[in-house]
């Protein structure tokens, strides 16, 4: 039974834009309005949903708004980062690639009040000590691989690249402090160091609009960093460990927002809206995606819990949240019961050994198969070379009779001369005992099954643990939750895959 209503924000807003352009950035601008951009023109939104157009960028793509210290507002495009200051609306050129030939920009951020700019770039990080008169290759980070974040916080600077997070607490030296865990897809792309024009757009989101700090009291402060994982949390900007992705149907976070109000952190995904519930430790969705596309940003106006603003793929968003205390304890409490059905459920179903063996049987990736060749290549050498020979030779024989002086000659023929015999022999390779041309081809077979096993087990566990999530979630959720559905498909989707990894004994197991 659900402990009280779950807010509804699904009723949208669609602030119209005012350019047939997609706006695809966003930055707060004080307390009710924000910058917006699309790709070649910036503008502020204002609390009664009125456009300025403060510049445009000539030339160039807009990628991403940073907001600086006070009224600044770095303007990140292609191959330049500018400054504007509201309301003025010029613009002033602060940072510019060398290279021109592909986007090369992707971060940038300022250490207040010590006129230090940080520029992250395709080959590495770029820093100024005179407010972007002067650049230089930052010696104290010295890796040239994409820069995909930089974020000044409390006196820090955070940066990301495509694997690992670093930190700076001097703006001189940075140290790896927490590495992204990769997927053998992402390793390989990692490898090839492929980063064309065509995957620029999956580097950015690899660390896309983090939201890195929040005050939760005068005495606890956390630091929060989005990822293709799900989030990740650190107490002390050092330490971090990633959050549980319970409730999530897409891990990918694509922007976070945190609402000191009501301690609410939001998260943003590719199918809407989710709050993370501490009792819980689970992701409740608020608000699905099916009508305005991914949600690409999020702020919360004027810091209150009335209005969420979103960026998403059809425009900016706002969703009405409803009362803080609500949406603090909006969450679903199972029915008495429900865990242990749950726990009984589970003990019913096979476990996970027993589906790899399954597994391993239908795809006849049995290890024993393996040993059965080299044991019985060894056996070779009690298995001797038999040769036979059978040879058979008939000649015929002819005698001269010299007759008198008045007599012929003659010739007398026979008897023929036959000939026959036969041949046996067995030969053993004593090198047999020890190696035989075999073990090569043998061996080669073994390391192409082991490849072919791990990916096939791999597969299994996955779709055995996530098979499982979906259990629990279905079990343990609130049946009138937005995407229930989509779960029940899911759980079918993976118990036929399962259920054809192994032969079909999966499913014989269920029933």
């Amino acid at each position: 039974m659900p402990a009280s209503a779950q807010p509804d924000i699904a009723a949208t807003r669609l602030i119209p834009a005012p350019t047939p352009e997609k706006i695809s950035a966003l930055a707060p601008a004080s307390a009710h309005t924000f910058f917006t951009a699309s790709a070649s023109t910036l503008y502020k939104l204002s609390r009664n949903r009125d456009w300025q157009t403060l510049w445009h960028a000539r030339g160039e793509k807009i990628h991403r708004l940073q907001p600086g210290d006070g009224q600044a507002l770095f303007v990140l495009t292609d191959h330049a980062v500018f400054k504007t200051a509201a309301p003025q609306t010029l613009a002033k050129k602060v940072f510019e690639s060398r290279r021109h030939d592909q986007r090369e920009v992707f971060a940038f951020t300022e250490w207040p009040g010590r006129q230090l700019y940080f520029a992250g770039t395709r080959y590495g990080l770029f820093s100024s000590r005179d407010q972007g008169k002067t650049w230089a290759p930052h010696t104290g980070f010295g890796k040239q691989e994409p820069v995909l974040m930089l974020e000044h916080i409390d006196g820090r600077i955070f940066l990301a690249t495509q694997e690992r997070l670093y930190l700076s607490i001097d703006g001189n030296a940075f140290h790896a402090v927490w590495t992204l865990p990769q997927t053998a897809a992402e390793e390989s792309a990692a490898a090839s160091g492929d980063l064309s024009e065509d995957n620029a757009e999956s580097l950015d989101s690899i660390f896309f609009m983090p939201a890195l700090r929040s005050a939760l009291s005068d005495k606890e402060r956390t630091y929060w960093l989005s990822t293709p994982r799900g989030v990740a949390e650190s107490q002390d900007g050092v330490h971090w460990q990633q959050l549980p992705n319970h409730g999530l149907q897409d891990p990918e976070i694509l922007a976070l927002v945190y609402a000191p109000a009501a301690t609410a952190l939001f998260a943003g995904t590719a199918d809407g809206i989710y709050l993370f519930d501490r009792q819980t430790v689970q992701w409740n969705k608020l608000a699905r995606s099916s009508d305005h596309g991914k949600i690409r940003g999020l702020a919360i106006r004027g810091g209150s819990l009335n209005t969420l603003t979103a960026l998403t793929d059809n425009g900016i968003a706002a969703f009405e949240l409803g009362p803080a205390e609500a949406l603090q304890n909006s969450r679903w409490v199972s029915a008495p019961g429900a865990e242990r059905r749950l726990r009984e459920t589970i003990e019913r179903e096979p476990s996970i050994h027993s589906v790899t063996r399954a597994a391993i049987r239908a795809g006849n990736l049995s290890s024993a198969k393996i040993k059965r060749w080299h044991y019985e290549s060894r056996l070779r050498f009690f298995l001797p070379q038999v040769s036979f020979s059978r040879s058979f030779d008939q000649a015929t024989t002819v005698d001269l009779d010299r007759g008198g002086t008045g007599d012929p000659d003659r010739y007398i023929l026979g008897p023929d001369d036959l000939s026959r015999g036969w041949n046996f022999s067995v030969t053993w390779d004593l090198g047999d005992l020890i190696w035989n041309s075999a073990q090569t081809s043998i061996d080669s077979r073994e390391k192409l099954m082991n490849d072919q096993r791990r990916d096939f087990l791999s597969e299994t566990v996955r779709l055995y643990f996530e098979r499982r999530r979906l259990t629990r979630d279905l079990m343990l959720g609130d049946p009138a939750a937005p995407g229930r559905t989509d779960q029940e498909l899911q759980l079918e989707e993976t118990t036929a895959q399962l259920d054809a990894l192994t032969g079909g004994w999966f499913r014989e197991q269920l029933e």
